[in-house]
């Protein structure tokens, strides 16, 4: 079940605040201004955190009630008991010789009900940060031979002694466990089919601010606790390998159709007309000269002049029919290039441009033609491809994209063009955005996109 996210109600937000946020629905893109104070930051998190099953994050925020409405009808209630005050203080933990201090948790319950269009509860979970027991909880362990237990719903990460709960645990070491002790743990124990429907409905990809360096986690006995890479770097050789994907899939279409010719041309009996034959050819030369361009494809569409004599005809409508057949494999992948490449090269970098090697992923050179280093490029340039290339080849159709304070990584000429880049990536990608920031330079003459915080807490 995929459902799109309508609107946002918090209600008592740091015991101070109450918003209303109506998301836009034409262009699939929300701004959320206001000061810093009033949230922003929060909003993202609320639903970053809860379509990613992180429930502990309700347990420390401080609300009395969340409401998502969809698109559908169905309206998602957020509540926490009663007794939010009752604090509960932890033993801190003993480790190599020094004590490590352990948060203060809220004891409270989260209870999310859920409810359809006609206002029926449909289903109902409380989560209280317990419900663990019997569904493998004690065999993480053995999987994640660093992580040790210290209380029912925490671990010590002993290479860093870094504290993890349960939720922080699944996401950071989803690889290492077993997908029946990861679906288990990650769903808390929850029976409600719907309810789990809800809770997976709409995919979440969060921008993080720091983009240029990953961090990776090695292997015990390395000698090292994590590895370390350049973004960039990582991006143009993933984008390599799409590209050399395509590539086989090509040839392998390549060979099937050359393969069935014969008898597809003894078989067939509709005959392209000369104005239909023109037409489709001209689009498919355009396409043909477009892959030429990026390096996807080396031979070119090389095809004689229509001929209406029967035979003629039917040889160059089966060859057309195979040649359209032939470039469709590359298309969603060009489309993003294009995009991509368009992007950057308007006015975006100073003297120089970016391109796309088949081998390389994308390279980029001066206007001298002289190669440069990715990671020579400046922090802002290099921000600024990261970004565009998790959007256009990371973010899966129908997902909802958080990018909070992206001003903070964009020069001030690049930040004036970015809502205009996302409608048209949201456009291309099928996705949507919501967008946390306080610069009128990222808004530019958007107004009409965005919900202000502040003037919500002063209208109720």
């Amino acid at each position: 079940m995929k459902m799109k996210l309508k609107s946002i109600k918090i209600q008592g937000l740091f015991d101070l605040f109450n918003y209303q946020i109506d998301l836009s629905q034409d262009d699939n893109l929300t701004i959320i201004t206001g000061f810093n104070g009033y949230g922003k930051t929060t909003v993202l998190n609320i639903v970053y955190n809860l379509f990613n099953h992180r429930f502990f994050y309700f347990q420390k925020l401080v609300f009395s009630k969340l409401t998502l409405v969809f698109e559908n009808g169905y309206r998602l209630e957020i509540k926490k008991s009663a007794d939010i005050n009752k604090k509960n203080e932890l033993s801190n933990v003993a480790y190599r010789g020094r004590v490590i201090d352990k948060e203060q948790i809220i004891n409270c319950k989260i209870s999310f009900c859920l409810y359809n269009e006609v206002n029926t509860n449909i289903g109902t979970f409380e989560y209280t940060g317990s419900k663990t027991k019997g569904i493998g909880i004690g065999r993480i362990e053995r999987f994640i031979p660093f992580i040790r237990r210290i209380s029912s719903d925490e671990w010590l990460d002993e290479r860093n002694a870094r504290i993890l709960g349960l939720d922080e645990l699944l996401s950071e070491f989803s690889t290492e466990i077993p997908l029946d002790i990861l679906h288990s743990l990650k769903n808390h124990g929850i029976h409600n089919n719907v309810l789990l429907d809800v809770f997976d409905s709409l995919k979440v990809y969060l921008i993080k601010e720091q983009r240029l360096i990953k961090q990776y986690n090695v292997l015990p006995g390395s000698g090292d606790n994590f590895s370390f890479v350049n973004t960039i770097q990582e991006y143009a050789k993933e984008l390599g390998d799409l590209i050399k994907n395509k590539q086989v899939q090509s040839l392998q279409i390549n060979q099937k159709l050359d393969s069935s010719f014969p008898k597809r041309l003894l078989d067939y009996d509709t005959v392209l007309h000369n104005e239909d034959f023109v037409r489709r050819f001209e689009i498919l030369k355009n396409k043909y000269e477009q892959l030429q361009r990026f390096g996807l494809i080396t031979n070119s569409l090389d095809v004689p002049p229509y001929d209406e004599k029967i035979e003629n005809a039917k040889v160059l409508s089966v060859y057309l029919n195979d040649s359209e057949e032939k470039a469709a494999v590359f298309d969603d992948l060009l489309n993003r290039i294009e995009l991509f490449t368009d992007i950057l090269n308007q006015k975006r970098f100073a003297f120089k441009s970016i391109q796309i090697d088949r081998d390389n992923g994308f390279v980029f050179t001066t206007n001298n033609d002289k190669a440069l280093a990715l990671i020579d490029l400046s922090s802002g340039e290099q921000h600024e491809v990261v970004l565009l290339y998790e959007l256009l080849f990371r973010v899966q159709p129908g997902t909802l994209v958080l990018i909070d304070e992206p001003e903070i990584s964009l020069h001030v000429s690049w930040q004036q063009e970015f809502i205009n880049d996302l409608i048209k990536i949201a456009k291309m990608q099928q996705i949507s955005f919501i967008i946390a920031t306080h610069s009128p330079t990222i808004i530019n003459n958007r107004f009409d996109l965005t919900v202000d915080l502040f003037e919500l807490s002063n209208n109720t």
